[in-house]
């Protein structure tokens, strides 16, 4: 009777995500991101592949939207496949907490991972990291399965380890931190006797090698986006964005290790939560149950932070973006509060409860740049004869041309989005704009335009111009005299 309760609760808090991530889902506008995410995936696979030249990306999270996307091209259709993912995450989670920590312990990490700000932030988000977290819940369930049951860990444990690894894997490569951790908690158990432990090392060998196997055909794509992104020179000429400061690093893990959306009012949360990991970890190791959940939680944290302070910044950037790695995370938090004693545990709890429900509702307040209200503004005074300015990052190039509508590429001079832009095809030179009639500025806060405007005049002149919250936008007419 006790199993039949815990199982329907962890059933509610299964409905409880899907709630929560279905909520105000298409409330928001898409970010510039989500849009590109649209151009890599609306068409067909053929497509998907060869518009991913663009991207530092592996394919499945592409290929996956590829094919969702038949249910419609909608914000709510896009976001959709990320809920979807976190949703199936959570009965992953508590089956794996349950069989290493206990019912009632999975159950607390369930509602804390459904309740914690940064998942409900990415999983209402068109971008890859809900469905990295989703291939990884199922890689954790099939570790644990293993790591509980030794050699005679069924057929089942075994193939979702290997798929959910190698998927996680091709969706987003920070994954592998999540692979190494599991295999040096592995390690750790199998090596120091390894003539007893043979047959269990024998068969994780084996598994390892199958996942390799499927992801080895990606490896030439990899190699290639490797050198046109990865590299040191080509990350600091075009992907700004992965070099992280200091600053920056302990304020993202501050973000991650608590409750995002607290701002001023995180810090005693961030305290609280600390506490409670020193708790986990004091706890988990007491139950001989350290090495799974520390393995696959401290390690990737660990190895890179050291990569950041020792080889590189990007290193940090990877690990702000960790979403699957509070699924080990929260069961360690849960197993914080178990220790204590039982009225300072449920005070814990209630408080972190009531800290994730004042995030979440900061979080569905949280407002994208409105590029479908730009581009509306745009639609209803569109000429033939104009033309599009964007930011020298072209910050809001996807978005605009998500809702301006098909035909999305050819619309307006100086917007592209097919997968290899010709060349010359951003507006960021006085030449390009002698054919124009007019000329459309779109400008989000903090960026600065390709080519400023003023140095146009006097062959044309502000026209009109209107500012949609955190966005510009601006019109410029062609003296008719010249």
């Amino acid at each position: 009777m006790r199993q039949h309760r815990t199982a329907l609760a962890a059933a509610a808090l299964t409905v409880l995500a899907a709630l929560l991530g279905c909520f105000h889902l298409a409330a928001q506008p898409l970010w510039n991101d989500e849009a590109f995410s649209f151009f890599v995936a609306y068409r067909d696979v053929a497509n998907t592949l060869g518009f991913m030249r663009q991207d530092t990306q592996p394919p499945m999270y592409y290929l996956l939207l590829t094919g969702w996307l038949r249910l419609g091209h909608g914000p709510w259709a896009l976001r959709s496949l990320s809920v979807a993912a976190i949703v199936v995450s959570v009965p992953l989670l508590y089956d794996a907490g349950r069989r290493l920590l206990g019912a009632p312990t999975a159950l607390l990490a369930a509602l804390l991972f459904a309740l914690d700000g940064n998942v409900l932030l990415w999983e209402q988000r068109a971008r890859p990291y809900a469905v990295q977290t989703g291939f990884v819940a199922l890689a954790l369930w099939g570790f644990v399965r293993i790591w509980v049951a030794g050699r005679g860990a069924p057929p089942v444990a075994w193939l979702a380890w290997v798929l959910g690894g190698a998927l996680a894997l091709l969706t987003q490569y920070p994954a592998g931190f999540f692979l190494l951790g599991a295999n040096a908690a592995m390690a750790a158990r199998v090596l120091p006797r390894p003539a007893a432990d043979w047959a269990l090392l024998w068969r994780w060998c084996m598994a390892q090698l199958a996942m390799v196997l499927l992801w080895l055909p990606w490896l030439p794509a990899f190699l290639g986006q490797s050198a046109d992104h990865l590299t040191p020179e080509r990350m600091a000429a075009h992907h700004h964005l992965f070099l992280i400061s200091g600053a920056a690093l302990a304020a993202g893990l501050r973000n991650l290790l608590s409750i995002p959306t607290l701002w001023r009012a995180q810090l005693p949360f961030a305290v609280l939560y600390a506490a409670l990991v020193v708790a986990g970890g004091v706890a988990v190791w007491r139950r001989r149950v350290a090495l799974p959940i520390l393995g696959t939680s401290v390690v990737p944290l660990a190895v890179c932070l050291a990569g950041f302070a020792l080889l590189h910044p990007v290193f940090g950037y990877v690990t702000l973006n960790f979403v699957w790695l509070l699924l080990p995370y929260t069961l360690l938090l849960a197993a914080g509060i178990q220790l204590l004693p039982r009225r300072a545990g449920m005070a814990a709890a209630g408080l972190l409860l009531i800290g994730n429900l004042w995030g979440l509702r900061n979080a569905y307040a949280e407002a994208s740049a409105p590029l479908d209200r730009a581009a509306a503004a745009i639609l209803a005074q569109q000429q033939p004869g104009d033309g599009l300015l964007l930011s020298q990052g072209a910050a809001a190039r996807w978005g605009l041309a998500y809702y301006l509508g098909p035909p999305y590429a050819g619309r307006l001079p100086g917007l592209d989005v097919s997968d290899v832009p010709a060349q010359g095809w951003p507006i960021s030179d006085p030449a390009q704009v002698r054919g124009l009639s007019r000329l459309w500025l779109v400008l989000p806060d903090g960026e600065a335009p390709a080519l400023d405007p003023r140095t146009l005049a006097p062959v044309f002149a502000l026209a009109w111009q209107q500012r949609f919250v955190s966005v510009t936008v601006q019109r410029y007419d062609r003296d008719a005299a010249r």
